[in-house]
């Protein structure tokens, strides 16, 4: 038996119907094609969300937090493992929850779920709309563009990293595998996280920082209406039976 995991810090405030769920997840995944379609792959701010999308190395999840366990999460993630895919996100729809505590939380989940492993699988990323980021350095944009509609937790294989940085410094960012030469073959010496943190910060800077940040919290606003509507529907419901 595996050691427990630690506990999501927030929970859902109030149980959800069947349909309440259905209705907020198509909700959620809609949103999150809105963020990762119209936004970082139209702008091109996550170059490698496209090719992966189309060749069906993605997958999502929408998680209710209707309890503090983790062990769902859990579970997801050794179902990634033991799968093809690249790329997994964990949408956290209606939770109230700071920025630094899910990030904190999606570091420390996915560290106990690694040492499950006889060698690590997934690196992690924390995308929320609450996400500080700076306008000063490229690498200090980056957390804008993890601004999702909602919390979400992202693992990448990191064997997919290794293959993408093998013979090269760098981080974990992302690049679309069929213009891996194209970025190569330019700058053969340079560290390629850095170069699409560069890229990045150019193109926000063209679209405008601050008008980036505002489509972004649009979104996630929109969503959080959305979801309101739902349960407001309901409740009304509820009270005329």
């Amino acid at each position: 038996m595996p050691d427990p995991l630690i506990a999501l810090p927030f929970v859902l405030r109030e149980r959800l119907s069947l349909v309440e769920r259905e209705r907020i997840q198509a909700l959620a995944l809609e949103a999150n094609d809105r963020y990762v379609i119209d936004v970082l792959e139209r702008e091109n701010l996550c170059p490698y969300a496209r090719v992966g999308r189309e060749r069906g190395a993605t997958s999502r999840s929408v998680h209710f937090a209707h309890t503090h366990d983790s062990e769902p999460i859990g579970r997801i993630f050794d179902e990634a493992a033991s799968s093809a895919l690249e790329v997994v996100q964990v949408i956290f729809p209606l939770v109230e929850v700071e920025a630094q505590i899910f990030a904190r939380f999606v570091n420390d989940v996915t560290e106990a779920l690694n040492r499950r492993r006889e060698r690590p699988v997934f690196a992690s990323a924390a995308l929320h709309p609450g996400l500080g980021y700076r306008r000063d350095t490229p690498t200090g944009m980056i957390s804008l563009f993890r601004h999702a509609p909602d919390p979400t937790l992202q693992w990448v294989r990191l064997e997919t990293l290794d293959n993408i940085y093998r013979g090269r410094k760098g981080g974990t960012s992302f690049v679309d595998l069929a213009n891996l030469s194209r970025v190569l073959e330019a700058t053969p010496k340079r560290d390629l996280y850095d170069e699409i943190a560069r890229a990045n910060q150019t193109t926000a800077e063209r679209l405008g920082i601050d008008a980036l940040a505002q489509r972004l919290a649009r979104l996630s606003e929109d969503t959080q209406a959305g979801y309101r509507a739902v349960l407001e529907g309901a409740s009304v419901r509820r009270s005329d039976t």
